[in-house]
């Protein structure tokens, strides 16, 4: 069991330092991804989605190589206020060491530019999924939170509020979710509402 653990904790580290040991320098460098507060969907290769202001964008400034694709909300007066970058599909175990070691090595390397986080990980009350092998299994039925949050109006880069999370699709196979929210996320969302509403 325990070398089980450890092989696989050496295996996340690594696999998750070559992925992730660019993002500190993405994010001071002016934003997620190089992504700044109010930039123009223009200057991105993005397409606009059905989901009102929301974007998806082939290239970003700064991309990050096991991240498969990234969407960003955006209005024209207040520009780009939300950019969410989604992870590539890994093989995990039922255990859930490989995506959890991503999701924690990511989350660490967020800290470095944006100070710590508050870490929920936790079963939800009355689940039938507990112990260690059912740890897989407890996030596919929805009763298991795993995520990092960061707050405040005072972060780097003009940022209000992160979320990462990770997301399974199969028993083996999960994601990584990062969401990055600009202090004008209120206003975009705002200006985007008031133009989707039907005067009819």
């Amino acid at each position: 069991m325990n070398d089980r653990k450890s092989g696989s904790r050496i295996y996340g580290f690594c696999y998750v330092f070559i992925i992730f040991s660019g993002f500190a320098d993405t994010a001071r460098a002016d934003g997620p991804f190089g992504i700044t507060i109010g930039s123009d969907v223009a200057s991105l290769a993005c397409e606009k989605l059905l989901s009102p202001g929301f974007y998806r964008c082939k290239s970003v400034p700064r991309p990050l190589k096991d991240f498969a694709s990234y969407t960003v909300e955006y209005h024209k007066s207040t520009g780009i206020c939300r950019v969410k970058g989604i992870g590539r599909d890994i093989q995990t175990n039922k255990f859930g060491d490989p995506i959890r070691d991503m999701a924690d090595d990511f989350a660490r390397q967020i800290e470095h530019t944006y100070g710590g986080a508050q870490k929920i990980d936790r079963l939800v009350s009355g689940s039938s999924w507990t112990g260690n092998e059912n740890w897989m299994m407890s996030m596919m039925q929805g009763e298991r939170l795993y995520s990092y949050t960061w707050d405040g109006s005072k972060m780097k880069n003009r940022m209000e509020h992160i979320r990462v999370t990770l997301n399974p699709r199969t028993l083996n196979i999960a994601y990584v979710v990062a969401e990055f929210q600009f202090e004008n996320v209120k206003e975009c969302e705002k200006r985007i509402k008031d133009e989707s509403v039907d005067p009819f």
